[in-house]
């Protein structure tokens, strides 16, 4: 106990110079109070309970098992043993302060039938009050299951200190706060229960464990109607809410604001919005399920979850926290699980802030075990206005019968530039499972050996990105197929791979990268398993379902959107094939060093052209801005002719194959479509071709028509107006073009 000034029992321990408070926070969160009543020292205060964590998961009903594990000592549901004693009482009716709280129980008989705890008994019986928590049984079945090795705990609530209120009425929903202190010594035959040493100066002890540790997460929970107001640093303050999902729990700031919930195991409502953070707190060796339903509030936004403790959180019912830029999930420490079956479960992106003390790797598993369920969903909304990166450094783990564990990113047609890293791995618990990523956005898989799972991927939409670019590190593995329903297989760079690529043939596949993939492709044609369209670098097609449009979104600036990609193997360029070849600058054409920097390069081992003039290859050729997206070229001047092999290397041999067998020249086995970039750039009579040096290398060159002042000084300023309404008709024909197709 913590007590200051005479008491009819003396618990032996040296008095406190000061002792330690119990506080609870105001409405808003912007500051605290304590939870005895300040204005006389005779009235009640706050409610705080002796008690356990039961490990068998309910919360009454005869059956207890008391939790005697030390290195998980909230491992359970709390069972309190006393439900009477309040803080602030001065139990020796003297005028001293009282201090916070100090009680004796005596567990047995006190009266018939009833099993009562004695409290505070000075062997006159002068302070002496009984405690009965419902029948005799029940009350028997608790203190029977104490072993010499229970441990013990202190829970205290916020709850009432208004005079000679009582405040032992906790169980209201959304209102009431509290938090629990355990130490590993406090066993039924530990002896004392203290907050303060028992010898010296009597200070707080240092050692004492909080349910929820306020220190730890104050730079990430937050609490109250404020908006902004972090639970400090000050453990001794109660900040959990009490939720038992009886009723719908209002988290917007015209509700109870930021909130706390621990040990989440029950089924009603939680909204909220106004940008508010829900902090969901597991214990270590805890899972708790909760089933209700968890979304924003029309008007108000989405609130965001932040997930600490090492246990686990487990969310079955509909989640709908999408639509802002927060209503993300934030995995601090533990588990979260996503079982919803046939419920939706949407929010905005996964984060993992950082755990400093690297204790943990957080993990998110994908359930889908539930029968008749084809596969657990989880859609990540993104609808931020501008393009937007976020990762998770944790691990995703797929559990469950079923095969399909989906993960879709943006609802936008056009999200292109949105992108969930995953930096950790990607692993299974059995064999046949299936990532499936849908969605218009990016999926990136950073994390060495990030797919160990024994089973597939499928990409049905968006793009699935392998790798960070600095190290060769995501390896699917050797028995990982791939298959593209619709979207884009991007390597990074420094990555290779050689899994088996499927496509679906009745949309649009696109393979690229600056990476490298180890196995023969084929591009263009119907075949089976055959590519539609090569891409280096990042980009994607914005028309995936329609194999007319080729116009490209690229992705971030022009340096990732432009990329050196290989083939080390056979390359076969089919008809009705497409390269998307994109350029940023021409003002270094003929340099081939700027072959993968300023404009894409394709490398191969060996080249097949099966394609023949009547039905050619296709280059789309699509300018950057400096911001990666296609429209006007970054820099230089498209004015002029490069020619010969003063063009743009966009292909050529790795030296380690057969290389191309054919004659040096122009090829016209090509096709080359440039009316979106001559639409962004203004540059409407030109020409471009294909040239082979002979040696391994291919070339794009452009010969673009004379300046206006070049016909002026041939045919004299009558050929202006005629010049012009060339360029305009050939502007006005671009555009309907470039309109048409996307």
């Amino acid at each position: 106990g913590t007590h200051l000034g005479s008491q009819p029992l003396n618990q032996g321990a040296a008095t406190p110079g000061t002792p330690q408070e119990l506080s609870g926070f105001n409405n808003t969160g912007s500051s605290t109070s304590a939870l005895r009543n300040s204005t006389n020292i005779n009235f009640d205060g706050d409610l705080i309970e002796l008690g356990f964590f039961d490990t068998d998961g309910t919360l009454d009903g005869g059956s207890y098992t008391a939790n005697e594990d030390t290195t998980d000592m909230f491992d359970g549901v709390w069972t309190p043993l006393t439900s009477k004693t309040t803080i602030g009482t001065d139990w020796s009716n003297f005028t001293a302060p009282a201090g916070e709280f100090y009680f004796k129980a005596n567990f047995g008989f006190v009266g018939t039938p009833d099993t009562e705890a004695d409290l505070n008994s000075d062997g006159t019986n002068t302070h002496t009050f009984s405690d009965n928590l419902g029948d005799s049984d029940t009350f028997q079945d608790r203190v029977s299951a104490l072993t010499s090795n229970t441990l013990l705990g202190l829970r205290f609530y916020d709850i009432n200190t208004v005079a000679d209120s009582g405040g032992t009425t906790k169980s209201n929903d959304g209102t009431t706060r509290y938090n629990t202190i355990m130490h590993s010594s406090w066993t039924r035959d530990g002896g004392y229960v203290d907050l303060h040493e028992r010898t010296g100066s009597a200070a707080v002890r240092s050692d004492l464990k909080f349910e929820f540790d306020n220190s730890d997460y104050n730079a990430i929970s937050d609490i109250g109607t404020g908006g902004t107001n972090a639970v400090g640093t000050d453990d001794f303050v109660a900040t959990v809410t009490y939720y038992d999902g009886s009723t719908t729990l209002d988290i917007t700031n015209s509700g109870i604001g930021d909130t706390i919930l621990s040990g989440l195991n029950s089924g009603g409502t939680i909204q909220g919005g106004d940008d508010n953070i829900l902090t969901i707190n597991s214990s270590s060796g805890n899972s708790y399920t909760y089933s209700g339903a968890v979304q924003g509030t029309s008007g108000a936004g989405a609130f965001s979850i932040v997930k600490t403790g090492l246990g686990e959180q487990i969310f079955t019912g509909a989640i709908n926290l999408a639509g802002t830029s927060t209503g993300y999930v934030d995995i601090y420490e533990g588990n979260v699980t996503f079982k919803g079956a046939h419920n939706t479960q949407t929010f905005e992106y996964l984060t993992s802030t950082d755990d400093s003390d690297g204790s943990t790797t957080p993990i998110v598993r994908l359930d889908n075990t539930t029968a008749g369920s084809s596969g657990e969903i989880i859609e990540l909304g993104f609808s931020a206005n501008t393009g937007i990166t976020q990762t998770f450094d944790g691990n995703v783990e797929l559990s469950g019968g079923n095969t399909a564990h989906k993960i879709k990113i943006a609802s936008g047609t056009s999200d292109y530039n949105r992108t969930q890293i995953i930096s950790g791995t990607i692993t299974g618990d059995d064999a046949g499972k299936t990532l499936v990523k849908d969605g218009a956005g990016t999926l990136a898989l950073h994390g060495d050996s990030a797919l160990t799972m024994d089973g597939d991927i499928e990409i049905q939409d968006g793009t699935l990105l392998i790798g960070d670019g600095a190290d060769a590190g995501a390896d699917p593995g050797d028995g990982t197929t791939i298959t593209i329903t619709k979207g884009k297989l991007e390597i990074a760079a420094s990555e290779t791979i050689d899994n088996t690529i499927n496509t679906d043939n009745s949309n649009k596949s696109i393979l690229g990268g600056g990476g490298t993939y180890d196995g023969a492709v084929t591009v263009g044609e119907d075949g089976t398993n055959f590519i539609d369209v090569i891409s280096p670098g990042s980009g994607i097609s914005s028309s995936l379902s329609n194999p007319e449009s080729q116009q490209q979104i690229s992705l971030g600036d022009r340096t990732n959107a432009i990329g050196t990609f290989t083939i080390s193997d056979t390359l076969t360029l089919a008809s009705g094939g497409v390269y998307d070849w994109e350029i940023s600058d021409f003002t270094n054409a003929g340099d081939d060093s700027k072959a993968g920097v300023d404009w894409d390069l394709l490398k191969f081992d060996t080249l097949t052209i099966s394609a023949t003039s009547a039905n050619p290859f296709v280059i789309n050729v699509m300018g950057l801005a400096s911001d990666g997206t296609a429209g006007a070229m970054a820099g230089g001047n498209v004015w002029g002719s490069y020619q010969t092999t003063s063009g743009f290397k966009f292909m050529e041999a790795t030296g380690n194959g057969s290389g191309y067998s054919g004659s040096v020249g122009v090829v016209d086995k090509f096709s080359v479509v440039s009316n979106n970039w001559a639409h962004y750039n203004d540059q409407h009579l030109h020409n471009w071709n294909v040239w082979y040096d002979g040696s391994g290398a291919f070339y794009l060159q452009y010969s673009a028509v004379p300046e206006p002042s070049t016909y002026m000084m041939i045919t004299g300023l009558l050929m202006v107006p005629g010049m012009s309404y060339v360029r305009r008709l050939k502007r006005k024909k671009d555009s309907e073009i470039t309109e048409s197709s996307l």
